[in-house]
């Protein structure tokens, strides 16, 4: 019988985690050097969030959603670096602002899974329909994307996760 019950939790959560998003995405990669695809999307607060009035600012952009347990994993890395960081000049943006960009399918989950983790800057967004992550040719999840003050992709992939997104960001302290 426990043999039993431990078989149906594993397969109950691994249908949970390994959820697939499915998004059309764009042919073209984007690339360290690009400029950044511009977007306008409303908060989680209501207010909207344009990356075009970040300019000036250092942008890491955090493709993630509530089910990914690789992302949920990120989460309090990417917290712990806000918390230090947050009040930091670089040298290629004034502050660091996180864009958190969910692709969930519900909006509930999407919701507790921010409260749980603690996710405390203001930019949370709701990608549902995917359109920003397309913008961006994002394949899977977690992805981010570094901006700098002037609009320029500056950081993707594995090196704006765990330990090598802090050594990233404290390449550009002032």
């Amino acid at each position: 019988m426990k043999k039993a019950l431990l078989f149906i939790s594993l397969l109950v959560s691994s249908l949970v985690f390994s959820q697939e998003v499915k998004i059309e995405v764009s042919t073209q990669k984007i690339e360290v050097g690009q400029k950044a695809p511009l977007f306008t999307a409303q908060r989680l607060d209501g207010k909207t969030v344009s990356l075009k009035k970040l300019k000036g600012n250092l942008v890491l952009l955090d493709f993630w959603a509530s089910w990914c347990g690789p992302c949920r994993q990120e989460n309090p890395n990417v917290v712990k670096l806000y918390d230090e960081l947050k009040n930091t000049k670089f040298s290629n943006g004034k502050k660091l602002i996180i864009v958190s960009i969910s692709l969930d399918r519900q909006e509930e989950p999407w919701i507790a899974a921010i409260q749980k983790d603690q996710l405390k800057w203001d930019d949370h967004i709701w990608d549902n329909k995917g359109e920003i992550a397309k913008s961006y040719n994002v394949r899977f999840i977690p992805s981010a994307f570094l901006i700098d003050g002037k609009g320029n992709v500056i950081g993707t992939g594995e090196e704006l996760r765990g330990a090598k997104l802090k050594s990233t960001l404290e390449k550009f302290k002032k």
